[in-house]
């Protein structure tokens, strides 16, 4: 896992505190939470869903300059340097489009 975003503005539903992309190109939302931090587990798990819900409005265009190009920078790592590059860059990105569209984004909870 790649850390592509920290403290990302994802709309309305506010500011994820950690974006991820896997090698398969699939994006996880992590919430980091104080144990101390006096909101409910489920207060916390609705806002990370907000999240990942949010990130099925942008493109991944959107997201990219959201993330100042560093999607785009981590999917061309992940495809290589090779003949084949562009091909896998490009399947890497529509597997990371249609997920996110789907809405099939890890959600991830920590206690710091």
């Amino acid at each position: 896992m790649y850390c592509i975003g920290r403290e990302v503005s994802v709309g309305e539903a506010g500011t994820a505190d950690l974006l991820f992309l896997d090698t398969e190109a699939r994006l996880s939302v992590v919430e980091v939470k104080l144990a101390r931090n006096a909101q409910s587990r489920r207060d916390v798990l609705a806002q990370a869903f907000d999240y990942t819900s949010a990130l099925a409005d942008y493109t991944l265009d959107e997201l990219d300059g959201l993330l100042a190009g560093e999607l785009e920078n981590q999917l061309q790592a992940l495809a290589g340097d090779d003949e084949e590059s562009r091909t896998k860059y490009n399947r890497l990105w529509e597997a990371c489009a249609n997920s996110m569209r789907a809405g099939a984004v890890r959600v991830v909870v920590a206690d710091g």
